[in-house]
């Protein structure tokens, strides 16, 4: 067996070019553009699934005697229920958070009670996001009787220069992911607001409470 002797100045050598390596690795892959979606997958189902619901209710009344009792208690139930499903179906082939090396792009349904269109569409440069914030809502749903149970959900907020964009935490999957990728690329570190109870029936009328000023959060001069 022959031993080669090797110096320090190679071992050196060697460390110094293997950290290269690696800050190159971790340089591409913070480059490159990465896209998170919904469960698309589902989304594809749901849309003929929902069609075929909105033609049954229209078709089923034409079948029995009564059409106007049938169109009540069987047609209006289940348009509505496949409208719904054809909506969310929609909004899940839809939803998606890309990245760039220049911009964020999202499309995400408006309204946050309910995962349906209208979507909104928004095309952000890193420079303009202001600040990367999350928080904690805890919704009291009422459970008939007399019981109410809290119920959690994670919400994080992109601030902007002039709109804040609200996403709940399932709006795509690896959204806390997609977050500390859009807080990274803009430099913006994700500030945690504190938690807070919301009654949901006030919710659904009024939205959801609004969030604290950004001017809390600017550095004292």
């Amino acid at each position: 067996m022959i031993s080669v002797p090797v110096s320090r100045q190679d071992v050196r050598q060697a460390l110094q070019f293997r950290s290269r390596q690696k800050a190159d690795s971790s340089r591409e892959g913070f480059m490159e553009n990465k896209i998170y979606t919904s469960n698309r997958s589902l989304g594809f189902v749901l849309i003929p699934f929902g069609a075929i619901m909105l033609i049954f209710a229209v078709a089923v009344p034409f079948f029995l005697k009564s059409r106007l009792l049938a169109f009540i208690l069987m047609g209006i139930p289940m348009a509505f229920s496949g409208l719904v499903i054809l909506m969310q179906g929609i909004s899940s082939a839809k939803t998606l958070i890309e990245i760039t090396t220049d911009e964020l792009k999202m499309v995400f349904p408006g309204w946050r009670c309910c995962p349906v269109p209208p979507m909104r569409r928004i095309s952000l440069g890193w420079n303009e996001i202001q600040a990367v914030r999350s928080r904690i809502e805890v919704f009291n749903v009422l459970v008939p009787p007399a019981l109410i149970l809290p119920y959690s959900v994670y919400v994080y907020a992109i601030d902007s220069n002039n709109s804040r964009f609200v996403l709940p935490a399932r709006v795509v999957r690896n959204l806390h992911d997609a977050i500390r990728e859009i807080s990274t690329r803009s430099g913006r570190p994700v500030v945690q607001e504190r938690e807070i109870t919301v009654k949901l029936f006030r919710c659904l009328i009024h939205g959801a409470p609004e969030w604290p000023s950004l001017a809390k959060h600017a550095p004292s001069s």
